[in-house]
């Protein structure tokens, strides 16, 4: 069952309370895993998360009834979100593309720590870049009422 975990305008009261405060980047750090859903400044339809590393998070959702869709990708290192900057490259509807475009941006984000040079590798396009706390509005996380009450029985 999703759950929201995260609104930046909804009253507390209507918030899945976890065990401690979370800052946003710790919640999408720990929380936004395939399958959650974040919201976007002023839209309804929520992303859903596709795949996910450490540094860079996935998100798709459709756009129009045609199927296409509409996705961003999420940089916790930097706490920014944008497109990449290649058109076409990978379909982030489907989660082994998505995979594969987070090896490579990790790689391209790698060379450039390496080397001090900016590399013309996959990486967030610096045209219409936002940052992440002016775009998430809510993140919505699975919980599992049945896990959560067996393991209150065995504390």
């Amino acid at each position: 069952m999703l759950k929201r975990v995260y609104s930046k305008y909804i009253d507390e009261k209507e918030i899945f309370k976890l065990d401690k405060e979370y800052t946003l980047k710790e919640i999408l750090s720990l929380f936004a895993i395939p399958e959650a859903k974040i919201g976007w400044k002023g839209q309804k339809k929520r992303f859903k998360v596709i795949a996910r590393n450490d540094n860079f998070i996935i998100i798709a959702r459709p756009y129009n009834p045609k199927k296409t869709f509409e996705y961003s990708i999420l940089d916790l290192e930097y706490m920014v979100c944008n497109h990449d900057n290649y058109y076409c490259k990978y379909d982030y509807s489907k989660a082994k593309e998505c995979v594969e475009a987070l090896r490579e941006l990790q790689e391209t984000r790698d060379d450039e720590k390496k080397t001090n040079i900016s590399s013309d590798g996959l990486q967030l396009s610096r045209r219409g870049i936002a940052k992440i706390e002016d775009m998430v509005s809510e993140v919505w996380i699975n919980v599992d009422f049945r896990r959560l009450s067996n393991h209150e029985k065995d504390n």
